[in-house]
């Protein structure tokens, strides 16, 4: 079975955040309405923007929970318009998140909540303001504090509670730990499949230079390099599918086994 074909292929000229997210929306296209999990290095003005356009024209919907970087800028709504010359205002008052956990210390609200297998003792405060640069999307913001750490959630949802954002969050330990053991005890990613065929990335390359793959142009080439392709994604796949029998035999086998 084919992946990828050079001419008619899957491969995207959109960056790999954007193309995560297509790739969860289509998977939400099967479950129906979706709730996506991220970490910070995907909230960005792209992704959004590519959420946006798929929730436009697909009956699908999905949102975002994401963790946002320590010197995230949001933006207050713009203040209610004045009669006169010139453009309405996208944005308001600018604030740096991380000082809110002291400006806006007293408005914090405090809850028990259990976090990675254990109760905890959290302090939270939730706003909603405007992020992205251009793009000015309302976003929830929800500044936690536990265990002496600061931390700043941002989702794409209005309604979803700030608890919930909380913990659903949370729920991305469980990701990073499927990630270690599909790493360190399946071999999940210790592939050496390389091709000669393929030239060396040109850190220094200029933006009107043709890029590697570029370069290529002669059918035994680039047929090479797609089987260097095509290999590395089905280990991945079937080291995948592996990991999931693994835990579907331990989930229904919980209680059967002797030590």
């Amino acid at each position: 079975m084919t992946v990828c074909n050079w001419d008619t292929s899957c491969i995207s000229n959109a960056s790999h955040v954007v193309q995560m997210v297509e790739d969860a929306y289509q998977a939400a296209k099967v479950f129906g309405d979706s709730l996506l999990l991220l970490d910070r290095y995907f909230l960005s003005v792209p992704a959004l923007t590519r959420l946006q356009e798929l929730t436009l024209e697909e009956s699908v919907h999905m949102e975002i929970v994401t963790k946002a970087k320590r010197n995230c800028i949001a933006y207050e709504k713009p203040s209610v318009r004045r009669s006169g010359r010139g453009r309405p205002a996208k944005k308001g008052k600018a604030d740096h998140l991380k000082e809110l956990f002291y400006s806006h210390k007293e408005k914090f609200l405090e809850t028990e909540l259990e976090l990675y297998g254990k109760k905890e003792k959290i302090r939270y405060y939730s706003t909603d303001l405007l992020w992205g640069q251009k793009l000015y999307q309302e976003l929830r913001f929800v500044l936690v504090e536990y265990n002496g750490g600061q931390s700043i959630l941002a989702g794409t949802s209005l309604s979803i509670e700030p608890v919930a954002m909380i913990r659903l969050y949370s729920y991305r330990f469980r990701i990073e730990c499927t990630f270690r053991e599909l790493k360190q005890q399946l071999g999940g990613f210790c592939y050496h499949f390389w091709s000669k065929h393929m030239p060396k990335i040109d850190y220094y390359r200029k933006k009107t230079e043709p890029t590697s793959l570029e370069q290529v142009t002669d059918n035994y080439s680039r047929k090479k390099i797609m089987e260097a392709i095509r290999a590395i994604e089905m280990h991945m796949a079937l080291s995948c599918i592996a990991m999931g029998t693994i835990q579907a035999l331990a989930i229904r086998s919980e209680g059967k086994l002797r030590s």
